[in-house]
């Protein structure tokens, strides 16, 4: 019977330390790829300030590509296919998939504009980059009034490490009680769950999306 429950114990033990550390490997891969996001739209939005200014100073489109590529990987295969004669709102509509590279969408739209009216690019693009700036500083803004609400979220996370720590200071044993008995096992799996739910549900508000506008002619 006791080695029964000491190996129930270790297994549940086992799931619930593997879940610990999937829900934080979660968390630091969520960190990651937001701070990935953010670079790239940063990235996007310098490469578009060198692209107008080369455009306004008379450089044909190609080779001012080929300057704000070497800012943002994210157009040199905009840059490629305008070498290559091929399609490049289609070339940059591709690359727009990535995280943090919506802004693309809107730089392929100038481009069809100014295929197709004539409309002055550099305008263009230097009115998108300036949108661009407009709506990541609106972002930052945001990020910035949701800092408060993460940190509680995190704090609330691992407010029952401290209440497991707390019954044994009063003499009881809740992890005992959490990994050999199946009213424990519901609380346990109901916490766990709960707790991501939450850390999952904070990231998702946290993350608002933003509107990318396309200029006008």
């Amino acid at each position: 019977m006791a080695t029964a429950i000491l190996g129930s114990q270790a297994l549940v033990s086992t799931l619930a330390i593997a879940a610990v550390l999937v829900l934080i490997a979660n968390q630091r891969a969520q960190h990651q790829q937001q701070k990935s996001t953010a670079a790239r739209r940063a990235n996007i939005i310098e490469a578009l300030d060198v692209l107008a200014a080369d455009l306004s100073a008379g450089r044909p489109p190609i080779a001012a590509l080929e300057g704000a590529a070497s800012i943002s990987p994210d157009l040199e295969v905009a840059h490629a296919a305008a070498k290559l004669g091929a399609d490049v709102p289609t070339a940059l509509i591709r690359a727009s998939n990535k995280p943090g590279a919506n802004s693309l969408r809107a730089l392929a739209a100038a481009w069809r504009v100014t295929e197709e009216s004539g409309a002055a690019f550099a305008a263009l693009t230097e009115r998108l980059a300036n949108s661009l700036r407009a709506d990541e500083a609106i972002h930052r803004q945001t990020e910035a009034s949701l800092s408060g609400a993460r940190s509680t979220a995190r704090i609330l996370a691992i407010l029952p490490a401290f209440g497991i720590a707390l019954g044994y200071a009063l003499g009881a044993h809740p992890f005992t009680f959490l990994t050999t008995t199946p009213p424990g096992w519901l609380c346990l799996a109901a916490g766990l769950a709960l707790t991501t739910t939450g850390l999952h549900w904070t990231t998702r508000l946290s993350q608002p999306a933003t509107p990318i506008r396309v200029p006008h002619a």
